[in-house]
């Protein structure tokens, strides 16, 4: 693991034609799970973090552009021990495309060299996704190529080495995107050496080109539009690692639990709960054990603080921190389920199901053997809902029986039924 140092941002001047990289925030980066699905709530804290994010040139010197509407503006970063999420903002609407190049010095030593990767992006802007494809660099000069500056070119061309598909979604607004990349994938190929495969809390520089064309066409004529470099530095991940986290209903309350590794360099756990899925509260600290290696952990919430979603802040003996996954409350008693029928089967028959909140819900019949003879998901409503099975689900003449679930819910209805 390469050494940590205070994270960096850019901030180029009209004076220089490479990147200067100072200090930003309090050199502690946010790292938190993104999930990426166009709605970018989840990088509040992210982007507005110094520590994890940079701007183009003020004032920037390859602009204004001719497609000014496809000139990025800033570009964040985050991560977990699997995957660096990637966020683009650009001065665009929804109905602009856009292709990015994204030029990775894995090594870390200022240079772009043959095989290290070049993240291409090619960004829809009529649907919002985001095509990934992983480029080998390939240099132009004995050595390498340095990472150029605000309104410098990169000299060197790229050959395609993996497509990841559309694994990107934008924005509706079409004014930001946001990318997963595996790790494994941020390489120099066919090199052994540790340094040059970037993981997790490893310093890494940056360069960004937006292009007229495909990637195939640089370096080329006008073939760049505009340009912005970076670096970065790994964002403090935590040692103590989690292995699960989850819920379950006990005694009419509800029991959080979790497991550790690398227990030893635990501090405390935050509990945190919301309504949304979006803000959350802290409502309880936890702090470590004194073991070492594995540790269980366990936090019982009461009725004065309900929640629908939880999560858990990691902080270790540094100060560092991160958050777990969002988890959603579980209940044998999630929703109310109340339903009614004639169990005496004729032909159709007609259920009323009540329910206190809109759910998803299963509906089977199983026959006297245990053999499915009908199945239907269906979305219940707050209220009285009537699920119609029609005759065809009760094939023969005798027991049957009906099945109801909801998703968050441990307690099914079950009842016989008699088919005449």
């Amino acid at each position: 693991m390469k050494n940590i140092i205070t994270l960096l941002i850019l901030l180029i001047t009209a004076l220089s034609s490479y990147s200067q990289c100072t200090s930003g925030g309090n050199g502690i980066a946010v790292s938190t799970p993104i999930t990426v699905d166009g709605n970018v709530s989840d990088w509040s804290a992210v982007i507005t973090d110094p520590d994890n994010f940079s701007i183009d040139a003020v004032p920037d010197m390859d602009a204004p552009i001719a497609d000014v509407g496809r000139d990025f503006t800033k570009f964040a970063f985050t991560e977990t021990w699997t995957t660096l999420y990637l966020y683009f903002a650009r001065a665009g609407s929804s109905t602009n495309s856009v292709d990015a190049l994204l030029y990775i010095d894995v090594n870390n030593n200022s240079l772009m060299e043959t095989n290290e990767p070049v993240i291409a992006i090619s960004w829809s802007g009529s649907n919002g996704n985001g095509k990934v494809d992983i480029y080998n660099y390939v240099q132009a000069n004995a050595g390498g190529d340095g990472i150029s500056g605000d309104g410098v070119d990169m000299p060197g061309s790229l050959l395609l080495r993996n497509t990841l598909g559309v694994i990107g979604r934008g924005t509706a607004d079409g004014l930001a995107l946001e990318v997963g990349i595996p790790f494994p994938q941020i390489s120099k190929q066919g090199s052994s050496n540790p340094v040059d495969m970037l993981g997790p809390n490893e310093q890494f520089k940056f360069h960004m080109s937006t292009i007229n064309g495909s990637p195939t066409s640089v370096p080329g004529p006008n073939a760049i539009n505009d340009n912005f470099n970076g670096c970065y530095a790994g964002l403090m991940i935590l040692p103590v690692k989690l292995e699960y986290f989850e819920s379950k209903e006990k005694g009419g309350d509800f029991e959080l639990s979790w497991k550790v590794s690398d227990n030893e360099n635990a501090s405390q756990f935050e509990v945190q709960v919301s309504e949304d899925g979006k803000t959350f509260t802290t409502i309880a600290t936890i702090f470590a054990s004194q073991n070492e290696g594995k540790q269980n952990y366990s936090y019982t919430t009461d009725d004065n603080k309900k929640g629908t979603y939880y999560r858990l802040k990691l902080i270790d003996k540094d100060e560092a921190y991160e958050y777990s996954k969002i988890i959603r409350k579980i209940s044998e008693f999630a929703t109310q389920l109340d339903v009614k029928f004639n169990s005496v089967v004729r032909s159709d028959l007609s259920v009323n199901v009540n329910v206190s909140e809109t759910i998803t819900t299963s509906v089977r019949v199983f026959n006297a053997a245990g053999v499915q003879t009908f199945s239907k998901t269906i979305t219940l409503q707050p209220g009285t809902n009537m699920v119609s099975i029609p005759s065809s689900g009760f094939l023969t003449t005798g027991q049957y029986i009906l099945h109801i679930c909801t998703p968050f819910s441990k307690k099914a209805f079950v009842q016989k039924l008699l088919r005449i």
